[in-house]
């Protein structure tokens, strides 16, 4: 269980080094680094913790170098996550299935606790359930709202770090930021239902295909099942409820739906009672700029595609790690250069693999090409070899 390590009232009277808002990936790690490097930092999150989240529970081998390089793959080694070494695509009955580079599978409950709890541990400041937004710039800081409980106040931070996810209200009063939604994203819905036959192995990334959208199944630490779509809104407007759409694309590509339990019960997905589900704003977007007077931006924050075996993940930790001696050099002095900078080294390294992700989801598209390609795999497993070891590849930071 994590707790707020101080009260909004406390918070409010201090002038902070950093303040990072949004406690996933992103910005958990990003407190870890600051803090472990001496800074006075407070991470806050409008979620109480530990929280759900609909982002699917896989992690690539990149971010597990990334977490080793950090010394937190012990923290989440000892969560019990399942190790990965499969990914099995299936579209219309026709399944194939790839290795990949070695990954893991834990909820985003249990990661997420994990990495508050790391970053806390190295004199993190903690505040949850609490909402923030930006007020004003002074010569030497950035005045932040605070809410919590229903109380208000004002805090300051010399620098402020935006890890916020997608559709962060933070930025709301700033009209120097600007997210674009792009006009044929889909929409993300995730939950977690029990696994009760056993067949969907742990150790193993399902992907089911269909013409409106694809879901990611994943066995996590608890042998519950951790399920991810994109799917067209059109799909859930038609069929009503979110859970629904979710099973139809589970079906139409040929997954034992019927396998999953519906309220403890085992049968048809589409009764209507497809166990718990959230839904997010749409999965493909970029704000810009991702940096400007003592704030920067990172992870989905700063712009969005649809991932596929964790790689949305391998962009929050890597934009943490890049962002860090930027945002420490911006606490000693501020430069605008040092904005520009982030611009400039998240376009090259974060944006530009986001787009293989976003080709590789134009694809998915095309159920046609989806199955040519399908057939090609399973004549020859090893042309998937190229994008596999480029969504997996470590991306080079200065």
């Amino acid at each position: 269980m994590i707790q707020a390590t101080l009260n909004l009232d406390t918070a409010i009277r201090q002038t902070w080094d950093v303040l990072v808002v949004g406690a996933g990936p992103a910005g958990a790690m990003a407190a870890h680094q600051l803090a472990r490097d001496g800074f006075q930092v407070l991470l806050l999150d409008r979620k109480s913790f530990p929280r759900s989240k609909v982002c699917g529970g896989c992690f690539n081998a990149y971010a597990m170098s990334i977490l080793e390089q950090a010394g937190l793959s012990e923290s989440v080694n000892r969560l019990g996550s399942i190790p990965t070494r499969e990914f099995s695509l299936w579209q219309r009955t026709r399944n194939v299935t790839l290795r990949v580079p070695g990954g893991i599978a834990v909820s985003r409950k249990a990661f997420d606790a994990a990495l508050v709890d790391a970053a806390i541990s190295v004199g993190t400041e903690f505040l949850d359930s609490s909402q923030a937004e930006l007020e004003e710039h002074g010569d030497d800081f950035v005045s932040v709202a605070l809410s919590s409980g229903g109380q208000r106040g004002l805090t300051r931070a010399r620098v402020v770090v935006l890890a916020g996810g997608l559709g962060s209200q933070f930025l709301k009063k700033s009209p120097s930021f600007r997210t674009k939604v792009s006009a044929t994203t889909r929409i993300g819905i995730g939950g977690a239902v029990p696994n009760p036959d056993g067949w969907f192995q742990g150790g193993t990334i399902y992907m089911a295909v269909a013409r409106n959208g694809y879901a990611g199944i994943v066995q996590v630490e608890d042998g519950s099942l951790n399920i991810a779509a994109a799917v067209d809104r059109s799909l859930v407007k038609s069929l009503g409820r979110a859970e629904l759409a979710v099973a139809s694309i589970l079906r139409d590509a040929g997954l034992p739906h019927d396998q999953i339990p519906l309220n403890g019960q085992t049968g048809d997905a589409h009764d209507g009672s497809f166990g718990e589900w959230k839904g997010t704003t749409g999965l493909t977007c970029r704000t810009t700029p991702v940096a400007g007077d003592r704030v920067f931006l990172l992870g989905d924050a700063a712009g969005y595609v649809e991932p596929f075996t964790g790689e949305g993940i391998a962009w929050a930790l890597a934009s943490a790690v890049a962002v860090t001696p930027l945002v420490s050099a911006a606490v000693e002095q501020w430069d605008p250069r040092l904005a520009r900078q982030w611009i400039e080294l998240h376009r090259r390294t974060i944006h530009s693999r986001q787009q293989l992700c976003r080709a590789v989801a134009g694809t998915l598209r095309h159920p046609f090409l989806v199955s040519v390609i399908l057939r090609l795999l399973s004549w020859s497993p090893s042309l998937a070899t190229p994008v596999i070891r480029r969504l997996n590849a470590q991306i080079s930071l200065p």
